[in-house]
């Protein structure tokens, strides 16, 4: 599986843990560059929707 990821994703942006050079664990928030930054401010912690175009914390879900 390594060796398709890295034909698939470039080795410094996939996690060891998948034979790449990224240190990186699953509750690291995203590292972002700047011109994503620009472009949808800062992620917000948690889940993440898209809506027009900005990054937002959807609404909670009713309770049942």
């Amino acid at each position: 599986m390594g060796s398709t990821l890295r034909d698939l994703i470039d080795p410094k942006d996939l996690p060891v843990k998948y034979g790449g050079e990224l240190e990186w664990n699953f509750d690291d928030l995203p590292n972002l560059d700047e011109d994503t930054k620009k472009l949808i401010g800062e992620m917000p912690v948690g889940p993440a929707v898209f809506i027009d175009g900005k990054v937002v914390q959807p609404p909670p879900l009713p309770l049942a």
